[in-house]
C-alpha cells in the first residue's frame, strides 16, 4: 500500500506539479475461486450512491517485457439514474456499458499496476475519483499484495 501511494505521489508531482495534486485512492485487489476481484473499501465508504468505473487498465510488468493486461472504458456518460454498480470488478469481465480497448492476458507470474478512474454519488454531488493500485503473481499464481513480495 505504501508502495501505491508514493507512486501516486511520484505520477501527481510529474504529471501536475506539486501544486496540482489531487487526492488519489488505492484498490484493493482480492483472489476468490481463482479469479481475481477489484474493489476500494475505503470508496465504497466515501460513496453514498453509485460507483461507476470511466476507465480500468492493468499492466503487467515482467522481467522481460511490459505490457497492458487489460483495458476496459465506459462507452458514455452516466447520469444519476442510470448509473449501475460497477465496483468491485471481476478481472476480463465483458460488460456492454464497457468498450474493452485491450483484451485480458493470461494472467502470467509478475508484477502488475492497476489504475481506475470512476465516478460516485457522495452527499447528492458527483465525486470524481483516481485509484492505483499493484499485486503480485508468485510461480504457482498465488496473490501476493504489494509489500509481500519482498522477493521481486
Amino acid at each position: 500500500m505504501i508502495k501505491n501511494l508514493l507512486y501516486a505521489l511520484f505520477l501527481c508531482i510529474y504529471v501536475n506539479g506539486i501544486y496540482g495534486c489531487k487526492k488519489y485512492y488505492v484498490i484493493d485487489t482480492i483472489k476468490n475461486d481463482g479469479h481475481l476481484i477489484f474493489k476500494s473499501n475505503e470508496i465504497l465508504k466515501i460513496c453514498d450512491g453509485h460507483v461507476y468505473v470511466h476507465s480500468f487498465g492493468i499492466e503487467y510488468i515482467g522481467k522481460k517485457e511490459h505490457r497492458r493486461a487489460w483495458r476496459i472504458v465506459r462507452k458514455k456518460r452516466v447520469s444519476k439514474e442510470d448509473a449501475s454498480q460497477d465496483f468491485p470488478l471481476k478481472y476480463g469481465d465483458k460488460s456492454p456499458e464497457f468498450e474493452t480497448s485491450v483484451e485480458p492476458m493470461e494472467i502470467l507470474p509478475g508484477k502488475y499496476r492497476i489504475s481506475s478512474d470512476l465516478a460516485c454519488y457522495s452527499g447528492g454531488n458527483i465525486r470524481s475519483l483516481t485509484l492505483f493500485g499493484s499485486f503480485f503473481i508468485d510461480a504457482n499464481n498465488n496473490l501476493i499484495l504489494d509489500g509481500d513480495n519482498s522477493n521481486e
